[in-house]
């Protein structure tokens, strides 16, 4: 993997299972010394392309949340079929179904981790996410910004009204909120804290992220006026990528639930 010779694919979310991770179906039935995974992924990004699956499955129903565990499935093990969904966002990583159809997997491809280690991934990897989207709006208003300064009308920039002057006035708030809470958090993280001592940190971090983005970019998108709406300008293709933030590693509500909790909030 890091000297770029194999790439995996995280082959979590399921059809009726993506915030719900522990309602997920597909299981994995011990046969000898190997296993047999049946069951249905969705949204699995690269899931097609990848060369490794790591998927989470069921190893027995009565544990419940622990009787979870991960397998390294090749891709091209006989069985596994991927289909990719289309999507109007983030098509550079494109999405796919994977389907598993009596798959065997050695024993020894078994991963020492479950239901667990999955959750305190997606607390860490929502520091990532808080990240990535900070950078995708601050790449906008960037955009914004100088198209504003060199866009004329009524023989002066558009960035010289205020109504326009005022909106990226707030975009550069919204990102700089988010660019002090994201380095909060992952200078928390980088100290050693415990991932269960971070989820309010990350949480905050990946809503605020989530939701400034979505703004800033319909912001850059409306800087530019009709042309923001061709593929002559970057404006709406910042713009349809940043739907994506609010749902993916934990929507909006469950962010909120995540927060509220911490806050010691009953909100189950």
């Amino acid at each position: 993997m890091i000297a770029g010779q194999c790439m995996v694919a995280i082959t979590v979310t399921e059809p009726e299972a993506g915030n719900d991770v522990a309602s997920l179906k597909t299981e994995a039935v011990r046969d000898g010394d190997h296993w047999v995974l049946n069951g249905l992924k969705s949204f699995i990004t690269l899931g097609g392309d990848a060369d490794i699956l790591v998927t989470l499955a069921r190893v027995d129903r009565e544990a419940g949340r622990q009787g979870m565990a991960f397998f390294a499935v090749d891709r091209r093990s006989a069985g596994v079929s991927t289909s990719q969904i289309d999507t109007y966002v983030n098509r550079p990583a494109p999405t796919y179904r994977v389907s598993f159809d009596n798959v065997r997997v050695p024993e020894s491809r078994r991963v020492d981790a479950g239901f667990r280690e999955i959750m305190a991934g997606f607390n860490r990897e929502r520091v990532m996410v808080a990240a990535r989207w900070l950078g995708h709006m601050q790449n906008a208003l960037n955009w914004a910004r100088e198209y504003a300064s060199i866009r004329q009308q009524f023989g002066r920039p558009i960035g010289a009204n205020q109504s326009i002057a005022f909106q990226l006035a707030q975009c550069h708030v919204d990102v700089e909120a988010t660019r002090h809470l994201t380095y909060h958090a992952a200078a928390r993280w980088d100290s050693g804290v415990p991932i269960r001592d971070l989820i309010l940190d990350v949480s905050s971090a990946k809503l605020l992220a989530t939701q400034a983005v979505v703004r800033v970019t319909q912001a850059a998108l409306h800087v530019g006026g009709g042309w923001g709406l061709t593929e002559e300008l970057p404006a709406m293709r910042l713009a349809l990528d940043a739907l994506v933030a609010p749902v993916t590693v934990g929507s909006w509500e469950i962010q909120l639930r995540a927060i509220a909790r911490e806050m010691g909030l009953p909100c189950d």
